[in-house]
């Protein structure tokens, strides 16, 4: 398991991120391509889409073959900087969608999937939809908190403003994002202005990209769930 609040602080900047950046007073006005990716299909997306959170799991064949896919797809950007959340799904999926960044690629907490706590690896096709927190979750999971688990608007607030001072900081000009699934979801939804309650109605596939562009502490959002099969139509 990685050290998720180390990893946390580190975005943040507690660690020294923002530092080293302090005299970059004019990178607000550069435009940044911002590419988010989620991971390629894993072991728990394969046995009853489990609430992998911040579990640990690899992705199957069939993940391989997504990552394979995205990177031809990458192929057509001129990306110059590699991001991943530090959990082994979007890492492996980074590396072989991005095999000459292999090396360099580097690790963000704040693309760091939603903690659900008491609920993580469960698979949603089991969940009690009695269950009050189900309830929630499935009607208006904007102010939702899981037991011993994370709340949907903290980390939405921390997932998106992470997202803004990596990309602040970040020397590239088109940056590549491998993260995962609410993540994702919670950071277009803020950046669109949506309420928390319909973020889950984001479309977000196993493989898929979601490209932004930041100018000015703000992401528009440019396209959304770009798959292997919508980039071939």
């Amino acid at each position: 398991m990685p050290n998720v609040g180390r990893m946390k602080a580190y975005c943040k900047g507690d660690l020294g991120w923002n530092d080293e950046f302090a005299n970059n007073e004019n990178d607000d006005l550069e435009m940044k391509k911002v590419l988010l990716i989620r991971h390629g299909v894993s072991q728990h997306n394969a046995e009853g889409d489990c609430l992998s959170g911040i579990m640990d799991t690899s992705i199957t064949d069939l993940g391989r073959a997504q990552a394979a896919a995205l990177e031809r797809i990458l192929s057509q950007y001129s990306i110059d900087m590699v991001y991943s959340s530090p959990l082994k799904r979007a890492m492996e999926t980074a590396r072989l969608a991005v095999p000459t960044f292999t090396d360099s690629i580097q690790v963000a907490g704040c693309l760091l999937e939603f903690d659900y706590g008491d609920y993580d690896g469960i698979p949603a096709n089991v969940l009690d939809k009695s269950d009050p927190i189900v309830r929630q979750w499935n009607q208006s999971p904007g102010t939702l908190c899981f037991p011993n688990g994370g709340c949907i608007s903290d980390h939405a607030d921390f997932v998106f403003d992470g997202l803004l001072d990596l990309v602040k900081h970040s020397s590239g000009k088109v940056l590549a994002c491998f993260s995962h699934k609410t993540t994702i979801r919670l950071i277009i939804a803020k950046a669109l202005g949506l309420p928390l309650d319909y973020f889950r109605r984001i479309p977000c596939a196993n493989g898929s990209i979601s490209v932004g562009i930041y100018q000015e502490r703000e992401i528009m959002v440019d396209s959304l769930n770009l798959t292997i099969e919508k980039a071939c139509q």
